[in-house]
Formats: C-alpha cells, structure tokens, sequence
C-alpha cells in the first residue's frame, strides 16, 4: 500500500471543442524512486474535425505530437483516428495502442481518408504516412493489461459502440504514492446487436477511479428517440420510391443492412425489391464483418438483406439515374458530404419518386446537415449543382451508437468509488445539461467539462487544480 504521498499526479485537456476531432492530450508527473522528476505525455485518440467550422484544425496539432509517448485509441471511427498519419507526418515515432480488431478495421478507414482528401487537393500527408501509421499500431486483447511504461498500463474493455470498441483504463503506479486510475469511454454505448457486451469487472467499478465520459447525446434521453425509420421505408417501398440511404461506412452501414433484412424476411420489403451498397469503403467493411474471428454473435454472421447487389464506378450513374425504377441503395457518406451519396443524393432528391433517408448524426456544414435544417427548399446547391428539390428528405436517429443521457447516468452509477467526471465529446449545451445531471444524480467528488480552454490537474484524490490551457 502507498503512503499517501502525492509523487504523481495527470494533466488532462482536450483539443478538440465540440464532438469531432476527438484528441484528448494528457501529461503524468511523477517523481521517480531515485527522487528526479519525470514525465509522460500520451494522447487518446486522434481524430479528425468534421465539422466545417473547425476544418482548419485537420492541419495541426496544438502540441508537439514529437513529444508523445504513445497514444491510445478507443475504436476506429474516423472522428479519433483520421489525424493518426498527421502525427506521424509530423514527427510521432512511437506506439498506438488499439484493440485488434480496431487495428483491422482502422486500415481501411485511414487509406480511404487519404484517397478522399487527396482527390480534393486537401490532404496534409500522403499514403506513406498512413503505411507508417499503420505499422505503428500495436493490437490488443480485450481484458489483458498491456504495460506501457514501468509505470502505466492499459486494459481495453469491450464497448458497445462500435466492433474493437474499447473503454480504456489507465492506472499510473508510482513508489509510495496511490495509483491514479482514470477510465476514457470513448464514445460509449453499453449493448451491441452484432456482439455481445460484458459489464465492467467488479474491481473496475471498485476503484477510486477518474471517468472521462462523452456526452454526444447528454442532451437526449431514450424516451425522446423516434424509431421512425421501418416505417419511413415501409412507406416509400409502397410507393415504388428509390430510397437512398446514406449511412456511416463503419457499423451504421452494417446495423441498415440487417434491419433490411428483417424487414424482407417479415415481407415488409418484397422479396424483389432490389437493394444496392455503394461505397468502397462501406463494402470493405461489410466483407470483414463476415470475415472470420470478428466476434460476432452466431445470430449476425450473416446479416446482408437477400438479394443485396454492390455497386460500383462503372454502374453507379445508370443505376442512380434511373429514379423510376423502384430500388433501395445505401451509400456512403453518412453525412452526405463525400462518396457516392454526392452521386444518389441530388439525382434522388430531383425526382418525386425520390427519397433520402439519413440515420445518423450530421455535423455542422455537412450536406445532411443542411438538409435537415431546409427540408422544405425548393432549390438546393449539392456541391457544383444545382437541384430543384422534388423528392424528400427524412431523418432518424433511433440508430445511434452513443448511450443517451439516462443510459450514462446509470452507467456511471454502477462505480462505487468515483472521485472525478470530466465530461467530453458534446457540444456546449449538451456537455452543460449533461454535466448538471452527472452533479446532482452521480454527485462524484468533482464534475468538470473537458475542453480546449481549461485543463485539468489530478492525482489519485481527484481534482487538484484547473488552468488555462494553452490551446486557445
């Protein structure tokens, strides 16, 4: 047992304002047993801004990433590892740690970023970058420490988010002072229709214990999620409507396709009602969650809807433009603003037996984005075109892999020693509201936001002291 002694203690902040970009920058101080003070500088996740207001940050880092330790990744999203092959362009040398299977899903993600952003003349670093990425990360086992340093290690615990998803634990053992144990959900949702997700260890939930908690839905509780979408395509598909469907490459894409197939075996959806996937990426993905040893339940081993046709280059303009022939194609971008969605979107939104129906968040600036908030125009500009708006425009957002508020709250419940929240990953409002909730039905020692303006000093008590970052 330690002596009490405060030889230890982590500055967290985080770079990123609102829900994209996710990069949580931490510092350990520590004084070692020949009494010299050291330090360690890691970063969790590395993700890429998606939001247009902050596309300027893709570009940098406000740290040096030559600096950093290791880093630490909590699934494959491209929102936390899009900026991975930056920091090796710019200097990171070291290991990423990630779960195994987040490391095969991640190289699929990162080519396909770079492909995109080079095609547009926007990428800060080129296909080297994202091999030496790639090469730098380090696979491991759900529930097995890895030792990192001498002193901090890390366990990765199976998260409902998303396939490879991991609630991280550090703990930071220093020679006669308590360990700190801070525990980085990630973007957290506690169950998973493709696997299974085991509840956190006792000991976990026993440790005095720092939570870094998203609040993407703090805002938001289950009772006000609209499952809607079953009924939407019902609709449409008695219509003989082409519906478009732009969904998330990376685990929305696969949850669609298997609501489809439901929907098909119940008959809900004829038999011969054609079903298209389009986007590369979105069908790599789709073939390793049917490849062996991802995990999955025996139930979800195949959940492609029967009849499911992948598109591709060569015949993605026919089958886009011919509207009046009655199909159902799920595209990639979710947000509307890349892939082939740029393609289906305006053909489908030209015609009246158009309709496009997206299943997930949309991030300021982005085309579903502005769908939604002009639902009504008549005339749209999508990229360089110009669409008279014929068709319609639906939205759901009963598919999300983030926990809502009440789901949170209960999960934070279950720890029975919790010395700090720092709440994460929202936009203002929803970090606020969220954090308000966490105060009055957690009460931990301590409740802080997590952002660009302030940083967080703790040691294994809880809060020391906060200070201005240096990130504005």
């Amino acid at each position: 047992m330690a002596n009490g002694k405060n030889r230890v203690y982590v500055d967290i902040s985080a770079t990123h304002p609102e829900v994209t970009g996710s990069c949580i920058f931490c510092v350990v101080h520590y004084i070692n047993e020949y009494n010299e003070k050291k330090s360690v500088k890691f970063a969790v996740d590395c993700g890429m801004f998606q939001e247009e207001a902050y596309d300027k940050l893709n570009d940098t880092f406000p740290f040096n990433v030559q600096d950093l330790d290791f880093i630490l990744v909590t699934h494959a999203h491209l929102d936390h590892v899009g900026r991975l092959p930056l920091a090796v362009k710019k200097g990171f040398v070291n290991e990423i740690y990630a779960t195994k299977t987040t490391k095969a899903l991640m190289a699929p993600s990162l080519r396909n970023s770079y492909t995109i952003q080079n095609q547009n003349g926007k990428s800060p670093y080129d296909m080297h970058d994202v091999e030496h990425t790639l090469f730098l990360v380090e696979g491991c086992e759900f529930d097995k420490p890895v030792q990192i340093t001498p002193n901090i290690k890390a366990t990765f615990f199976k998260n409902g988010h998303l396939l490879g998803a991991a609630l991280i634990l550090l703990q930071i053992s220093v020679p006669d002072s308590d360990d700190i144990n801070i525990l980085f959900t990630g973007d957290y949702k506690g169950s998973n229709i493709f696997f299974d997700v085991p509840e956190l260890p006792q000991y976990v939930l026993d440790l005095p214990l720092t939570v870094v908690q998203e609040s993407t839905y703090g805002s938001r509780t289950t009772e006000e999620v609209n499952a809607c979408f079953k009924s939407n395509i019902v609709k449409a598909v008695h219509e003989s409507k082409t519906i478009v469907i732009p969904a998330f490459s990376l685990g929305r894409t696969q949850e669609v396709l298997y609501m489809l197939k439901l929907m098909k075996e119940e008959g809900s959806i004829p038999f011969n009602y054609p079903i298209y996937l389009d986007g590369p990426l979105s069908q790599s993905y789709t073939r390793i969650y049917l490849s062996e040893n991802m995990g999955l339940k025996e139930t979800m081993e195949d959940f492609l809807p029967r009849n499911l046709q992948f598109i591709n280059a060569d015949n993605r303009i026919g089958i886009a433009e011919n509207v009046e022939k009655r199909k159902i194609i799920v595209t990639s971008s979710g947000m509307g603003s890349n892939g082939p969605a740029q393609t289906h979107i305006p053909i489908a939104l030209s015609h009246p037996k158009g309709l496009v129906h997206f299943t997930g968040y949309m991030a300021e600036g982005t085309l579903g984005r502005k769908l939604m908030e002009n639902a009504e125009e008549g005339v749209l500009f999508i990229g360089k075109n110009i669409v008279r708006k014929r068709g319609e425009v639906q939205f759901t957002n009963e598919f999300s892999a983030h926990a809502k508020s009440d789901e949170m709250i209960k999960f934070l419940q279950k720890f029975t020693a919790l010395k700090m929240v720092l709440i994460n990953h929202g936009n203002l409002e929803s970090k606020q509201e969220f954090a308000t909730k966490v105060a009055k039905e957690v009460n931990p020692k301590q409740t802080a936001i997590l952002g660009r303006e302030f940083a967080y000093r703790i040691n294994a008590y809880g809060l020391v002291k906060s200070f201005k970052s240096h990130f504005n």
